[in-house]
């Protein structure tokens, strides 16, 4: 962990999605009173267990059902809504970074849960991911075989999505190869998107921040299934009518104060 000067507070280990190499480090002390060490990480996770114990005492309020499966795999029908943060292509590599949790966790409840913790570390194999030198991977997750995937599990979505639910995605990348591959996989199982919307979800001033011109936005798309008879539009006319709805929205989120990298995206 770093020190963070403009805080005065010791930064957590993944202040992004990788372990830095860090020169210098800091420690805190857990019997410390500021909010931000230990007691303010035990006071935020008694906030949450309080709300959630007093929502399920709600009338009327159903209990969640949780799903330990593959997106890959059928999830039901008839739901009205379905809300993803989808693996960023090649940009976090998810499962590596969680064996820094896996083996603490594995070590100490995984007698509870063997189902969760049946191997030393996660599983790799299953991850949409690109592969990257530092990561490892089979040779075939190509960017192809990461679209023809993602086209499963959207599938796998649209199948579940009642005739006029939505389907709402969450992302975030600076290559537009990585929003092409995305949209393409969307489109070929039936999706259409009609709304994107940026939503600030970053905290300001981290140190993943400070100095940087990183996107302080993520990316929400707004998805219908396509009618069975849309038909086709020219290319010709689908371009201008582009054109003009990029123009419009534009112009509209440059008067809402959206600037920066978040604006070119």
């Amino acid at each position: 962990c770093v020190w963070e000067l403009q805080g005065e507070e010791v930064k957590h280990t993944f202040q992004r999605f990788a372990l830095p190499m860090a020169w210098d480090f800091a420690e805190c002390n857990p019997t410390s009173n500021v909010d931000r060490y230990y007691v303010g990480g035990l006071n935020a996770v008694t906030r949450v267990l309080e709300r959630i114990d007093k929502a399920e005492k709600w009338e009327g309020t159903i209990p969640p059902t949780l799903l330990l499966q593959s997106a890959t795999d059928p999830s039901g029908s008839g739901f009205d809504a379905i809300i993803t943060d989808p693996p960023y292509y090649n940009a976090i590599p998810y499962a590596d970074i969680s064996d820094f949790f896996y083996v603490w966790l594995r070590r100490t409840i995984g007698d509870q849960y063997p189902f969760a913790f049946a191997t030393p570390t996660t599983q790799k194999v299953g991850e949409l991911a690109l592969r990257l030198p530092h990561v490892d991977l089979p040779d075939e997750h190509t960017p192809s075989w990461y679209e023809k995937e993602m086209a499963v599990s959207f599938r796998r979505a649209w199948e579940a999505l009642a005739p006029n639910g939505r389907m709402v995605i969450v992302f975030a990348h600076k290559d537009p190869e990585a929003w092409e591959t995305l949209v393409t996989a969307m489109i070929r199982v039936g999706f259409t998107v009609t709304a994107s919307w940026p939503i600030e979800t970053e905290m300001p001033g981290g140190v993943r921040n400070l100095n940087r011109a990183s996107l302080s936005s993520s990316i929400w798309l707004v998805c219908h299934k396509r009618p069975a008879n849309a038909g086709n539009g020219r290319y010709s006319e689908v371009r201008r009518a582009m054109q003009e709805r990029v123009t419009e929205r534009l112009r509209y989120f440059w008067d809402a104060g959206i600037s920066g990298p978040d604006f070119v995206w």
